[in-house]
């Protein structure tokens, strides 16, 4: 299984990792393993909520990642649709 999009998880600190491996992680009763290279994990301080975004499955040196992450957007189209005071906004509107 490949998670598409950000995925919310909720840590206390904020934490930036280059490989991320989680085994037997359960959702819905389905336990998955899957592989992440270069997870960027941004903290939304008002919800205490962090986004994982992939990055893609390929993995590769830290400094070509690092060339790369200066180039590409930091924040993804679809992210923001995840945050639930954005909801709140475009439902007023």
């Amino acid at each position: 299984m490949i998670l598409n999009g950000a995925t919310i998880y909720r840590f206390s600190t904020c934490i930036q990792l280059d490989i991320f491996k989680i085994t037997l992680f359960s959702i819905k009763r389905l336990y998955v393993t899957f592989f992440l290279s270069y997870v960027e994990i941004k903290r939304n301080r008002a919800l205490k909520k962090i986004m994982i975004k992939p990055r893609g499955l390929r993995f590769e040196p830290l400094n070509s990642i690092k060339e790369k992450k200066n180039k590409i957007s930091t924040r993804s189209n679809f992210s923001h649709t995840l945050n639930p005071e954005y909801l709140k906004r475009k439902r007023k509107n």
